[in-house]
């Protein structure tokens, strides 16, 4: 999974409120509601990181540069966001 790379789904729309950024899937032309995602700051960088450009390894790399974490929760954490977002329809492999 290291070496793939992940991009952001262009039907989501991400804004930022309150320090929050916000994930709203856009489909057929309306926002579902009741299906917006929050994403604290850590996961927000994550999600500005997967690019299409920047493999797996890479995000967890910048992410244990960037915060105080060991490289093992870093990948723990991304994974199951990756596995999350992508379940949903939000990322997909580039």
């Amino acid at each position: 999974m290291t070496a793939i790379r992940y991009e952001r789904d262009s039907n989501v729309v991400a804004r930022e409120i309150a320090g929050e950024r916000i994930l709203v899937p856009i489909r057929t032309q309306a926002a579902d509601m009741t299906a917006i995602y929050v994403l604290n700051e850590t996961g927000a960088r994550i999600w500005d990181l997967f690019d299409g450009e920047r493999s797996v390894s890479e995000v967890e790399e910048i992410i244990v540069d960037e915060y105080d974490v060991s490289r093992e929760t870093a990948g723990a954490d991304i994974a199951q966001m990756v596995a999350q977002l992508e379940g949903l329809g939000m990322l997909r492999a580039s």
